[in-house]
């Protein structure tokens, strides 16, 4: 029977009075056109419904139809995409972490355009709860607010070679690939940076070493990523630092200035979109990783590449990636069957 829609029933809905009852009639809808009619009977908005379904009583619902409902093309579900995944406290949160607390609320479907929207609405709420200061916490000078916080591990690929910590590519194996003209310059050789002489760059990013708070060509002494990757190395704050002066060619020790132990961690994502596209790629690598009828896996360094200029036309931190790599790697994204 159809109930008519009155104030008191809005309000009743609204502020979790009959949560229950409304529910169960989610739940005996068939398809999200259906749905559709339960949400017009009821006047309620795409954020009052995405609300009612992240009650406590939320684990009544049916996973198949809210993942229906969230990757459906009409244009009150696109809207319900934005708003359901409000409802959760990503704020903190790796990416992964994030991603596998979202996906365990309902059934991801399997069209792609349904999964695009899904994590379109994910990625908003993410990046809203997450966006990286709109000041630099510390420091000046040509040092990314992206990279703060990160490039103090070096990344390698999957036999444990080092590859460059800024663009993903990797050095050449031998002195006849460095005569193979085939092989880019950028493929060449890895230069350790004069700081810290951890984190290596290929010959064309050095020059970008700097922005990501190590010292690179033309640049002396050593920055606050470098200081970060020894306290990392040694699993303590370091009292002095040796690095390499290359206008002297000799090698300097220091004492550290406190003020370089200022390292924090912010988010690299500079926008929504390249929260989606990461998120997207975290969906394909799991799949890559852990479908046995995939024979050749994706590589770290082949992930990594895929990534470039994503962030706004920027790079991820190599460390950043390497950690979302990793951690797919030894745990599949697990989603509702």
């Amino acid at each position: 029977m159809k109930i008519p829609l009155t104030g008191e029933r809005v309000v009743m809905l609204a502020d979790g009075a009959n949560h229950s009852a409304f529910l169960r009639e989610f739940n005996d809808c068939s398809s999200p056109k259906e749905v559709l009619k339960l949400v017009d009977r009821d006047g309620l908005s795409a954020a009052e419904l995405g609300r009612i379904l992240c009650t406590k009583n939320a684990q009544r619902v049916s996973v198949n139809l809210l993942g229906a409902c969230l990757g459906h093309h009409h244009e009150f579900w696109k809207v319900f995409a934005d708003e359901y995944p409000q409802n959760f406290n990503f704020s903190g949160l790796k990416i992964v972490s994030a991603i596998r607390n979202y996906l365990w609320h309902f059934r991801l479907p399997g069209e792609s355009a349904m999964i695009y929207r899904i994590m379109e609405g994910f990625s908003k709420a993410f990046f809203n709860q997450n966006a990286p200061p709109e000041k630099p916490r510390c420091g000046s000078g040509g040092v990314s607010s992206i990279s703060r916080g990160w490039y103090v591990k070096q990344p390698q690929d999957e036999t444990g070679a080092p590859i460059c910590s800024y663009c993903g590519n990797k050095a050449a194996a031998n002195k006849q690939d460095c005569l193979n003209s085939s092989v880019t310059d950028k493929e060449k050789s890895l230069s350790a940076c004069h700081g810290c002489k951890l984190i290596s760059f290929c010959h064309p990013c050095l020059k970008r070493a700097g922005q990501c708070g190590h010292a690179g060509r033309g640049i002396l002494g050593y920055g606050r990523a470098c200081v970060a990757a020894r306290c990392l190395e040694a699993g303590a704050l370091v009292s002095g630092i040796t690095y390499y002066n290359a206008s002297t060619k000799q090698e300097l020790t220091e004492q550290v200035n406190s003020e370089f132990f200022t390292w924090e961690r912010v988010s690299p994502f500079l926008s929504a979109d390249s929260v989606n596209v990461m998120a997207y790629a975290i969906i394909m690598l799991t799949t890559d990783l852990h479908n046995p009828t995939i024979k050749r896996k994706m590589c770290p360094d082949e992930f990594f590449r895929g990534l470039r200029g994503v962030n706004e036309g920027q790079n991820f931190p190599s460390d950043f990636v390497s950690d979302i790599y990793y951690d797919i790697k030894t745990k599949e994204l697990e989603i509702m069957k």
